[in-house]
This record gives structure tokens, C-alpha cells and sequence, in this order.
């Protein structure tokens, strides 16, 4: 199987969980992906099993941290108007949970994640800012 493959197939199964207000763990993922297509026989079974894990698990991995949910336009219809950033799912300790299955916790922890991102995020464009601006003060053309 093809990285690409593998990478549509976990996404797949991570949506169809979503949609259907599941949490997603990964390790249930990697575990019947691997069931699915273990197909290794003879003396080296166990090598070839762990290499197929630690690939499935890391393809998993980063479709989980990728996932988004549906795009903006599905979003109004999910969640109505004013919701151009709300994400169908958002990966907190207990897996990918819909945002519909998040406990007070979880979204003030995810909130509070989101709201340090933006911080750094105006840090690094004042910094930025205040560069381009040293630099063309010392004569530099950008």
C-alpha cells in the first residue's frame, strides 16, 4: 500500500467517526488498519507486523493533527452562521473528539491552546514588523 492510500484510508475512517459523533484513538485506528492488511507470513512476520505499525501509526498520527472537519461552507450548515472557524473535532487527551462530545474542560484547555497560538502569532509578526523596519532604516532595500 501506498502512503497516499494509506493516508485517504485513515482519513476515511477518521470522518465516518466523526460524522458519526464518535472519538477517534489512535490506536484503534492503527490497529485495524494493520488487521486489515496484514498479509505477512514466514520468519520475518514480526518484522515486517512492527514496520507496518510504526508506519500506520505515524500516517495516523498526522492526519489526526491535520484534521480540520468540513470546510467552511459545510460549516454554516453544521453549526449555522458566525462559525467560520469552528473545527467538527479537535484533538484533546481523550482522542479526536467532536466538538458536540467536549466536556467544559476540554474546550477551555482547547480555547485557551488556541488563544497562546495567537499570541505568538502577533509576536512573530510585530517581530517581523520591527525587522523590515531596522532593516531598511540602516539603508537595505527589501
Amino acid at each position: 500500500m501506498k502512503i497516499e492510500e494509506l493516508a485517504r484510508e485513515v482519513r476515511g475512517i477518521i470522518r465516518t467517526a466523526v460524522n458519526n459523533g464518535e472519538i477517534v484513538q489512535k490506536s484503534w485506528v492503527v490497529h485495524s488498519i494493520v488487521q486489515a492488511h496484514n498479509r505477512f507470513e514466514g520468519p520475518d512476520k514480526d518484522t515486517g507486523v512492527n514496520c507496518m505499525y510504526f508506519t500506520v501509526d505515524s500516517q495516523t498520527r498526522k492526519e489526526i493533527n491535520r484534521y480540520k472537519g468540513s470546510e467552511n461552507s459545510e460549516q454554516m450548515e453544521l453549526f449555522g452562521e458566525g462559525y467560520l472557524h469552528l473545527q467538527q473535532a479537535y484533538l484533546t487527551d481523550r482522542g479526536l473528539v467532536p466538538v458536540t462530545k467536549m466536556t467544559s474542560d476540554e474546550v477551555h484547555k482547547k480555547s485557551a491552546e488556541l488563544r497562546k497560538m495567537g499570541d505568538g502569532c502577533y509576536a512573530h509578526a510585530s517581530e517581523l514588523e520591527q525587522f523590515h523596519a531596522e532593516y531598511l532604516r540602516l539603508g537595505r532595500r527589501g
